[in-house]
């Protein structure tokens, strides 16, 4: 293939030399495409399992024994553009968090967490931010700790603490030690505590009575959709409108059914009904697919009011712009035009429903008419009956039976 040695030598040179460019540059592409592979793997994750998982940007690793993991904690969201195929991150509203489960060990009893806590509550400071105050904070309450200006290497005996950051997924938190504080700190001012929250503590109280002229059951209630004392949105049976005055009563109503029994159209029937009365309506669901169903069942003209506030912040930002220009549109009207508006409404749907109900008793007159009894010369005679009667009457050689007399009215 070479003529000499050194033409060998030489054509090795030039080849030695151009791979070492072409490695230059496609070593970091490879990482960037390891990298973007990486990220899209967990988007395509997200996006399946985004009702138990979320993204969170962490720093200020703390690394002693077997403990390794970042203190400050932080929500973000990623987002893909396809037309450009890049990756970007951004913030969510939640707050910088500390990771407290991390000192849960006995030997970290003594730890100032609820300070730590404190000090996150007014500062808020963003993880990617200058940190290096609030690590010597932090290492100031540890008597043998190290601080490192990098990822502190290894796994050590003592704690060591550095900036590391990082990207991760978790799981979602139930909510559950967030939502009994809650209550801890609402019971000292509340004015009645709820009864589901009493039965929980072994204290009971009797049935709450129905008010007066309310019916916690109306299955003879074939039409609960023309009721005149409630609003609906959409078709509804005796049940919903059951739970619906019941709920008006009592602070909590249990509805249990299996899969396509019409839970999530009750559901969307009461929001049009609560929304009737101005009020504001919060829905939670263990899954944000269930709220997106939830949602489509909504009548049109209310579902532009609903908000979701599980989704991406972007995708729920965007729907709060577009409910807040709904309601100002709304709202830029005249008060009295939208009263005027509500009373014509109401006076329309009240003869709508008078006339209906007039027309739906001269259908059912004609119906049972071939059910009611025949008056017939003082007599009444069951119409079932008269057909037997008949065929065992003589009949006249045409076949018809024989002639009636004039002398009483025909039926």
């Amino acid at each position: 293939l070479f003529a000499t040695a050194f033409d060998q030598h030489e054509a090795w040179r030039a080849w030695t030399e151009d791979r070492a460019l072409w490695r230059r540059a496609e070593l970091p592409a490879r990482k960037c495409l390891d990298l973007w592979n990486d990220f899209f793997a967990v988007n395509t994750r997200l996006k399946r399992e985004g009702e138990s998982l979320e993204l969170v940007l962490g720093n200020a690793l703390f690394s002693c024994k077997d403990l390794h993991h970042p203190i400050l904690l932080k929500r973000c969201q990623i987002n893909y553009a396809p037309q450009t195929q890049t990756f970007s991150f951004s913030d969510t509203e939640t707050p910088t968090e500390l990771y407290a489960g991390l000192f849960a060990g006995n030997e970290f009893v003594d730890l100032p967490i609820k300070e730590w806590n404190d000090q996150l509550g007014q500062s808020d400071p963003h993880p990617l931010g200058d940190i290096t105050s609030w690590l010597k904070t932090l290492r100031g309450a540890f008597s043998a700790a190290e601080l490192f200006e990098a990822e502190p290497p290894g796994k050590h005996e003592q704690p060591r603490i550095g900036p590391a950051p990082m990207l991760f997924l978790r799981k979602r938190g139930a909510g559950l030690t967030q939502f009994i504080d809650d209550v801890l700190q609402a019971l000292p001012n509340a004015e009645t505590v709820p009864e589901h929250l009493l039965r929980i503590v072994g204290c009971y109280s009797d049935e709450p009575q129905p008010a007066e002229g309310v019916t916690f059951s109306d299955a003879d209630n074939a039409y609960a959709g023309e009721a005149d004392d409630v609003l609906l949105s959409k078709e509804a049976n005796a049940a919903q409108l059951a739970i619906l005055r019941r709920l008006k009563h009592s602070d909590g109503v249990l509805v249990q059914g299996p899969p396509g029994t019409g839970k999530t159209h009750t559901i969307a029937n009461l929001l049009g009904s609560l929304m009737a009365e101005g009020k504001s309506v919060l829905v939670t669901s263990h899954t944000s697919k269930a709220l997106k169903v939830l949602r489509h069942h909504v009548s049109e003209p209310l579902r532009a009011l609903c908000v979701p506030v599980l989704d991406s912040d972007k995708t729920s930002q965007k729907d709060l712009q577009h409910a807040m220009r709904v309601l100002h549109d709304g709202l830029s009207q005249h008060p009295d035009e939208l009263a005027q508006r509500a009373a014509s409404s109401r006076a329309k749907r009240t003869a709508i429903l008078n006339e209906i109900r007039v027309l739906r008793g001269e259908l059912e007159t004609a119906v049972n008419g071939e059910y009611q009894p025949l008056l017939l010369a003082g007599d009444q005679y069951d119409p079932s009956w008269q057909p037997k009667r008949l065929s065992v009457a003589s009949v006249s050689t045409t076949g018809y039976p024989a002639q009636l007399s004039r002398e009483f009215p025909h039926p």
